[in-house]
């Protein structure tokens, strides 16, 4: 694949790198912790010097869904009712919004 980078487009050169290593690149690190959470999962990566810890990689089986449910049950809890996927909508929105880890 590089070979064919190099010699049919003449790129001059090629960095590969996976998205944990990125991440921390542009927040202007090399060393970190860079937490993912997805919509049905979570991994925690740590890098070191640019180089991924492969050995200490953690995933874990919840993800935004699962937040977006729990803001839902809180709210419900607090008297709101949301029974369409038009309402789940607007409570995704509002977690992507407002709330931070």
């Amino acid at each position: 694949m590089f070979r064919m980078l190099f010699e049919t487009f003449n790129v001059p050169a090629c960095f590969p790198a996976t998205p944990q290593v990125l991440a921390l690149y542009a927040s202007g690190r090399t060393t970190g912790l860079v937490i993912d959470l997805g919509g049905t999962n979570v991994t925690a990566t740590p890098v070191y010097e640019g180089y991924e810890l492969p050995h200490a990689y953690q995933f874990g089986s919840f993800g935004g869904r699962d937040v977006t449910d729990y803001l839902m049950k809180i709210t419900t809890e607090r008297g709101y009712s949301f029974t369409t996927t038009a309402e789940r909508d607007i409570v995704r929105d509002v977690k992507e919004k407002l709330c931070y880890v």
